[in-house]
């Protein structure tokens, strides 16, 4: 799993407060220990049901991308649900990273309004390079087939892969410089 946790580089955080992530067992994960020169952050919640729903093809997601993309779960939970976010991962049979956003540092980082408002909205898909430049879109189609969810992140990697400053796709916003 370190492998895997093993990209996102400093300065994608140089101006958010470190954040405190947790893994599933609850051992600090950080994020300058990345390897990958892409990173998909899927923030969501336990109370969130398309969230929810959305996990399986995340899980898809990483599978088919495999260790050249990191693929992390990013819970925006309070602390206290830390069991509950681990009862979904094992419930789900999720392989891919399940991180604990503690206190919603990593979420503020990308979504600054959003986190200043307390006005949250899950869930929310991240897709940056080393240099924190990327796209952001929202929210989850259920009908969607997993296929498809997975054929359509993958392209939105490889745009972000060749530093394609356009939109990717319809629902997708930029983000970085």
């Amino acid at each position: 799993m370190r492998a895997l946790l093993a990209c996102l580089v400093a300065s994608t955080l140089a101006h958010a407060e470190s954040p405190r992530l947790l893994d599933r067992a609850g051992q600090p994960v950080h994020l300058s220990s990345l390897q990958t020169d892409v990173t998909v952050f899927a923030f969501w919640a336990t109370f969130c049901h398309p969230c929810l729903d959305e996990l399986p093809s995340l899980d898809a997601l990483a599978k088919a991308l495999g260790p050249s993309v990191a693929v992390l779960a990013v819970s925006i939970d309070p602390e206290a649900r830390h069991e509950q976010i681990r009862a979904v991962a094992a419930d789900k049979k999720l392989t891919l990273p399940v991180v604990h956003d503690v206190d919603r540092a990593l979420f503020a980082h990308f979504f600054p309004k959003m986190a200043a408002t307390g006005n949250v909205s899950v869930p929310q898909l991240v897709v940056v390079d080393r240099r924190g430049l990327g796209f952001t879109t929202s929210g989850f189609d259920p009908d969607e087939p997993v296929a498809n969810f997975v054929a359509r992140l993958e392209r939105v990697v490889v745009h972000v892969r060749r530093g394609k400053p356009q939109l990717p796709d319809e629902g997708w916003r930029r983000i970085g410089r």
